[in-house]
């Protein structure tokens, strides 16, 4: 509902481009092609994780699209990018964004990420130009393709303080590879665990299409149950 408040420029967000903000209502499921997967390649989801993308793209399909099982090859590199940026700078932003916080005992995952080296001046413009080269090859998928469907994670959901033991960096790699792109992504619940807990699927589109995912993400939340208050 906020969403069309929120969009547009601000004058203050050098970043922002001021795009055509289209409207979720105009768009017609029976037009849109649609990727899914279960499974990236990197780390393989839960069995009710999977579940649901199969279910939510089923669902899709009933509403009129065109789905079919496919994934980005470039996903095949995900992680060599985003750790080449993530580490760029030995972990100095991330100690930065620590002190704005007032944290002083950061968790283990976060603490390790402080101790790596730095990246040299030309390694640092090297992992930029393999970062633009990536963002490119991931675009070239979506020329046939109005939307991806897939999981957010491996996990149903992630235990507290279970990181490092779960090993679930590769697991998030189906919701950062999209970070990554820039382009509009939503999670919306499809479906439900066997502890009852929610199980979302993730929707990607095309630069500047929100309007396209916030559509299929409405419809996937009607025809599966959407929301549901947890029993207390």
């Amino acid at each position: 509902m906020l969403f069309s408040v929120l969009a547009g420029p601000d004058w203050r967000d050098a970043a922002l481009i001021p795009a055509p903000l289209g409207d979720p209502k105009h768009v017609q499921l029976r037009e849109l092609r649609i990727a899914m997967h279960t499974d990236n390649g990197i780390a393989a989801p839960d069995a009710a994780v999977r579940q649901a993308v199969v279910d939510a793209a089923a669902a899709l399909e009933a509403g009129g699209a065109r789905v079919e099982s496919k994934k980005p090859d470039a996903l095949s590199d995900v992680l060599t990018i985003d750790a080449d940026i993530f580490r760029a700078d030995g972990g100095a932003w991330l100690r930065r964004l620590l002190d704005l916080a007032g944290t002083t005992d950061p968790g283990a995952e976060v603490a390790a990420s402080l101790v790596s080296e730095p990246l040299s001046s030309g390694e640092l413009t090297a992992a930029v130009e393999r970062l633009d080269a990536w963002r490119g090859r991931m675009l070239g998928f979506m020329k046939d393709v109005d939307a991806i469907v897939c999981p957010p994670c491996v996990l149903e959901a992630l235990p507290h303080d279970a990181w490092v033991e779960h090993g679930v960096y590769a697991g998030f790699s189906y919701s950062f590879a999209y970070n990554m792109t820039g382009w509009p992504a939503v999670v919306v619940r499809a479906g439900t665990s066997s502890r009852g807990t929610p199980v979302g699927v993730q929707i990607i589109g095309r630069p500047f299409r929100e309007d396209v995912v916030l559509a299929l993400a409405g419809h996937i939340e009607r025809e599966l149950g959407g929301y549901r208050a947890p029993a207390i």
